[in-house]
């Protein structure tokens, strides 16, 4: 077992999201806190090149756009986002987001 506090977490504001990331010893998968305000990334779209994310809605709601399609995501539903998938969100929410392989910023990349 591995327990990690909200006080090991490190925080990350990028724009509109500020995401708490919980860093783990496990090499298989990492989790976070999001919160979203609005469009992120304020232009363009988020690829990330190496992790699948879980994207689950805590509180709030929010539109995640891909390349393919436009879904509004509220309170308890959860969304699967698979490695170079590019896309945004916006809306108001807070989500859980576990990563496999764990995320690190340099992984992911913001594209105009």
């Amino acid at each position: 077992m591995e327990i990690t506090k909200k006080d090991q977490s490190q925080i990350f504001h990028n724009g509109n999201v500020t995401a708490h990331e919980y860093p783990s010893q496990n090499k298989n998968i990492s989790g976070g806190y999001v919160e979203i305000k609005g469009r992120h990334p304020s232009e363009g779209w988020i690829c990330n090149n190496l992790c699948t994310e879980l994207v689950f809605i805590i509180k709030g709601s929010t539109t995640l756009t891909t390349e393919q399609e436009s879904i509004i995501l509220n309170e308890m539903d959860q969304v699967i986002i698979n490695p170079k998938e590019k896309y945004f969100f916006d809306g108001d929410c807070v989500a859980f987001v576990p990563a496999t392989p764990p995320w690190t910023p340099e992984q992911t990349e913001i594209e105009k």
